[in-house]
């Protein structure tokens, strides 16, 4: 009994010392979001990290023993996956978004495979102190597994008990434990640490199991990059065609960005109703699954059957764009895409030439977002964001503000129920990122209305917060700045200001742009995408989507690009 005490006590200082140890672990070098751990020479990042932290860090997880990498798991799927002491972490695509994007391999299950656990005595319910679970033959929780199992994660983080209480020899020291098998873990109850936090520990079944079955633990280079719980994912606005597809993407890459935002036309998947040419679609999704970069698709354009003057605008029937959406999300369910639902409802040229009223697109968005996530739950539905202007003309446009606030306000704000997250749009025309009018002006010319302005975007989330929709995420899925610069002599009218912003500029106003996004308005800001990535390449010079790429129309990098490529992320 002496030599059990010894050795208990010894682990006890052994975790006291290894938890001081991860505090002082430093981020791994490039990352703000990545944690190095000397202890085992490996890096845990994103998303893993994130739920690391939340749900318990090295007290319950354990150290890392492997990198990420691929890895099938026991559905016969292959998701990133990393191992740690004592649990799998596996991303599951599926989910992302939500808490369950990361989940715990059920290795409680795998290590005791081919065994037979004797089932709980009755009573065959809850009683006090006692909880019983008809699972896995029968089994019941209590005392001060029941207690620990509460205490640090429960059902999400242990599941259910896959046997009663017995003793068993440790294959970690080799002594003799009372020990309960769950699906994710095995608890183990040390009576010679009763009355500190360690009395129940977790035994080492990740490293039990990579010692009998080795992998080769490389990192995966082209596995999805989702946004991470906490900070923010950088994507570009792109124009993609059959010829550029994977050019595009090796741009996205080669910046170090993980997401792409496209505009689809409803009136081109689905010119008749019922039919649909899913072809260019299934390839993007395809190409950038396979190497790891994420989808937004912005969903706009009628078809002309959906309308009743055969215009583009928002369909006369919800249920139309419902039946579109609920086929696209079950094609492409599973593959972590995020659908955006129509673009810019306050601007009459994206609607057929006059702005609708704000309930009725709220009605619109109710049925897109319930199809969207009856056929693919882990999909993101993102409002559609609202042009920034001052003008207050229905047949041009209505100052975004004022049709924000109508949106929140329609029928007691129950618009809160039907989006992920808040598609926004701000401008900068000439003025730097950190100008704001009226109390820090731009330079010169559009100086006078908060809409010229990148700041803009802290007035949307002070309405977003006064409707009390704070929990709500904003991502921008469209800003950046305009230069003529080597790209074209002439600007398209009320695009002017791209003669004021050289190259130079537009470069040093985009990384600032992201990196107040990536520090001053955090946690609230979810994601940036910049406008635009390569439309120089596909339209002609005196379109006004030209000066805000960020390649030239000769296919050469502009500065700006060049600096997205250094940028922290």
């Amino acid at each position: 009994m002496a030599v059990r005490r010894s050795v208990s006590w010894a682990l006890l200082l052994f975790l006291v010392v290894s938890l001081f140890a991860a505090v002082q672990a430093s981020a791994a070098p490039g990352s703000s979001r990545s944690r190095y751990f000397p202890q085992t020479g490996h890096t845990v990042s994103g998303v893993f990290l994130d739920y690391w932290e939340r749900y318990g860090g090295l007290y319950i997880f354990g150290y890392p023993i492997t990198d990420e990498f691929m890895d099938v798991s026991t559905d016969g799927n292959v998701y990133l996956t990393q191992y740690f002491e004592r649990a799998i972490f596996e991303y599951h695509p599926e989910y992302a978004g939500t808490r369950y994007q990361v989940l715990l391999r059920l290795l409680g299950v795998i290590v005791t495979q081919g065994r037979w656990f004797d089932p709980a005595p009755p009573p065959y319910y809850d009683t006090p102190g006692r909880l019983y679970f008809p699972y896995y033959g029968g089994h019941s929780l209590s005392g001060r597994f029941l207690s620990y199992w509460q205490r640090h994660g429960g059902l999400p983080i242990f599941g259910y008990p896959i046997s009663e209480p017995f003793y068993e020899v440790s294959p970690t020291d080799g002594q003799t434990y009372l020990v309960q098998y769950f699906e994710r873990n095995r608890f183990e109850y040390h009576p010679e640490l009763a009355g500190t936090p360690y009395e129940v520990l977790l035994g080492l079944l990740g490293s039990e199991y990579l010692a009998s079955h080795p992998v080769a633990a490389s990192p995966a280079p082209t596995a999805p990059t989702p946004p991470p719980a906490s900070g923010m994912a950088y994507g570009f606005d792109v124009h993609l065609t059959g010829w550029n597809l994977s050019h595009v993407l090796d741009l996205v890459q080669g910046a170090g960005f993980g997401w792409i935002r496209q505009q689809v036309h409803w009136a081109d998947i689905e010119p008749s109703k019922g039919a649909y040419n899913w072809g260019f679609l299934d390839q993007i999704v395809d190409t950038a699954s396979r190497r790891g970069i994420r989808v937004l698709f912005s969903i706009v354009w009628s078809p002309p059957w959906a309308t009743r003057d055969g215009g583009h605008g928002m369909p006369d029937n919800p249920n139309d764009l419902g039946d579109f959406m609920a086929a696209m999300a079950s094609r492409y369910k599973g593959k972590g895409l995020a659908y955006e639902i129509w673009n810019e409802e306050n601007y009459a040229v994206e609607n057929a030439g006059y702005v609708a009223g704000p309930g009725r697109y709220v009605e619109l968005l109710k049925v897109a977002y319930t199809r969207i996530k009856q056929a693919d739950p882990g999909a993101i539905v993102v409002c559609g964001p609202l042009t920034p202007t001052g003008v207050n003309n229905p047949s041009i446009a209505i100052d975004d503000l004022t049709y924000l606030r109508q949106m929140l306000e329609y029928q007691g704000g129950v618009i809160r129920n039907y989006f992920d997250v808040l598609g926004v749009h701000v401008a900068g025309a000439n003025n730097p990122p950190d100008t704001l009018w009226p109390e820090n002006p731009g330079p010169d010319g559009w100086t006078d209305h908060t809409s010229h302005y990148f700041r803009h975007l802290e007035r949307i989330r002070a309405v977003v917060e006064a409707y009390g929709m704070g929990d709500k995420k904003i991502w921008v899925t469209e800003f950046g700045w305009a230069s003529t610069e080597n790209v074209t002599d002439r600007a398209a009218p009320g695009y002017e200001y791209a003669y004021q912003n050289s190259e130079q500029e537009q470069a040093a106003y985009i990384v600032r742009a992201f990196e107040k996004g990536r520090t001053e308005y955090q946690p609230w800001l979810g994601a940036m995408f910049l406008w635009n990535l390569n439309f120089g390449q596909e339209f002609p010079p005196w379109d006004e989507k030209v000066p805000f790429g960020v390649i030239r129309p000769n296919g050469t990098p502009r500065p700006a690009y060049e600096a997205l490529v250094r940028m922290p992320k």
